[in-house]
């Protein structure tokens, strides 16, 4: 998936389901049809699904696939968790025969042997169809049943006319299963690639229980933030350092990750977890207000609230990131980070943008406002770092290459390697920032982001344009009147000082300037005095 293909349709079908896989054996032509009906009939049909007695706070919607038996269906301990969602929790044999003799004659050798492979398993369920329309009679149906029965007379439990307890004893072993696995994984964490699976939240997902899955994905992000914090103590196990200090090799982003069903292990550094988490989150909000979309009672804010709820998520995981960079000392990875940073706003954004007008949204304005501003923070920070160390920039341009190429990836490579091309987009990015800023009534960081902009123009000897200052009455009186405020306008402000202008807003800065001073710049006041 690139930029340009983007769609809500295209976001939510990169999450392919989780069937519940059923095998079947032996021969009945009627099959193929009622197996239809009954994937047809589960997927639209919600359930309730008891564990211990209890029921599951959530309803279940199943996605059956029947599958032809084999034994490596069959659940065992030697399946891995990986593999769990590629078991059959349910095992048929369809019997279709005319008389007793038929069935003895030819099916009864094949149901034997099936029964004999799945018997010797454990945790195997499985269930006897037996189609009886080809009988003549009722005799006749009543002969082929006592005959089977007689086959297996231990089983006495399996024998239904409608099976309902067995099948609702199929739903509940796999709810064991997949719980044991998961606490199973939950213990082993010696081995950075088993940590970090989402088969278990996949799996609920999978069957409509988004939130659910979404509250299994916030609890893995809380266990990786925990061992961020845990990784300071003395005593903290070696592979945790080892877990967070891998090196970045591939080149994380959400349009290129939105495929990603299972996190490699190249990809299990933190950056790559983070963003991770951050592309299921984005497809779980979607597929949730898809959802929603559909019942008659879907609020009518529905479109911006899950707009809101992506942007809330990207500003989280992009501080988060942060964060465990300053925790960590992480000096190594900074650059690589902040070029995360700036594509992982635009492409949240853009995303956004298929819902609504993000830059109307009336609820959200300081939300947008700080995505912009980590944005112009990420590349103010990486334009110093490659200040302090020109020799990166042929490793991050390198990096940068890494495919699938992008247009940000292109447009911070070609920043990368021009200074001038660096100072155009940190301008845009400033540019875009203010706006922002002023719409959420942030007009201090207004004044502290064109203030970095200049410092860092007027150290690339490029020349600041005094348009985008704006000392405004209102401005100004949102600000400290202390001495360190008056050094850093007369710093910001030099060039606009030093013009022959003489407009209400060079009087109010001079006259504020002077009043943070007591009066003691006796320059300040001469200019005040001519200009008034």
């Amino acid at each position: 998936m690139d930029r340009d293909s983007l769609d809500l349709n295209g976001l939510s079908r990169s999450f392919v389901k989780n069937s519940v896989i059923i095998s079947h054996a032996g021969v009945d032509q009627s099959f193929s049809v009622y197996q239809h009906a009954l994937v047809s009939h589960f997927s639209r049909s919600p359930l309730v699904w008891k564990i211990n007695n209890k029921p599951f706070p959530h309803r279940l919607t199943l996605p059956l696939k029947f599958v032809p038996y084999e034994d490596k269906l069959c659940f065992g301990p030697q399946i891995s968790p990986t593999e769990i969602t590629k078991i059959a929790f349910l095992h048929i044999f369809n019997i279709n025969v005319t008389s007793a003799d038929d069935y003895r004659q030819n099916v009864r050798h094949n149901v034997s042997d099936w029964f004999a492979k799945l018997n010797s398993k454990s945790d195997i369920q499985w269930i006897i169809v037996v189609n009886t329309n080809r009988a003549k009679d009722r005799k006749t149906k009543a002969a082929i049943m006592e005959k089977i029965k007689a086959d297996f007379a231990k089983y006495t439990s399996r024998n239904s006319t409608i099976p309902v307890h067995t099948s609702h004893f199929g739903h509940g072993n796999m709810g064991q299963i997949m719980k044991h696995q998961y606490e199973r994984r939950k213990h082993t964490v010696g081995n950075r690639s088993r940590i970090f699976r989402t088969e278990y939240a996949r799996v609920f997902w999978s069957f409509g229980t988004i939130e659910y899955a979404m509250s299994i994905f916030d609890d893995l992000e809380k266990l990786i933030h925990e061992f961020v914090l845990r990784s300071g103590e003395q005593d903290s196990p070696k592979w945790l350092a080892q877990l967070l200090n891998t090196r970045i090799e591939d080149r994380p982003s959400l349009v290129g990750n939105f495929s990603v069903q299972r996190i490699e292990k190249k990809q299990a550094h933190y950056l790559g977890m983070r963003n991770y988490l951050l592309c299921q989150h984005i497809i779980m909000s979607i597929h949730l207000y898809q959802q929603k979309m559909k019942s008659n009672d879907a609020a009518p804010s529905l479109r911006s609230d899950c707009a809101v709820g992506i942007m809330q998520r990207a500003l989280i995981t992009i501080e988060a990131v942060k964060e465990f960079n300053n925790l960590m000392n992480n000096k190594r990875d900074v650059p690589m980070t902040c070029c995360w940073t700036w594509w992982t706003v635009s492409e949240s954004l853009s995303i956004c943008q298929l819902l609504c007008d993000v830059s109307h949204l009336n609820v959200a304005p300081v939300i947008l406002a700080r995505l912009h501003l980590a944005r112009f923070d990420a590349l103010h920070t990486l334009a110093k770092q490659l200040r302090l160390n020109p020799e990166d920039s042929s490793q991050l341009s390198e990096w940068l290459s890494i495919k699938p190429i992008s247009l940000e990836s292109k447009v911070l490579k070609s920043a990368v390697e021009s200074t001038e091309q660096m100072c155009t987009e940190m301008e845009k990015a400033h540019d875009v920032c203010v706006a922002s800023l002023n719409h959420a009534s942030r007009h201090r960081f207004v004044l502290n982001i064109t203030h970095q902009l200049f410092t860092f123009l007027r150290n690339s000897n490029a020349k600041f344009p005094l348009h985008k200052l704006s000392m405004t009455k209102s401005l100004l009186k949102t600000m400290p009147a202390q001495v360190s405020t008056a050094r850093m306008l007369k710093s910001l402000c030099s060039e606009l000082l030093e013009s022959d202008s003489i407009t209400e807003e060079m009087l109010s800065l001079l006259f504020f300037i002077s009043q943070c001073e007591n009066g003691k710049d006796m320059e300040i006041n001469k200019k005040l005095m001519e200009k008034s």
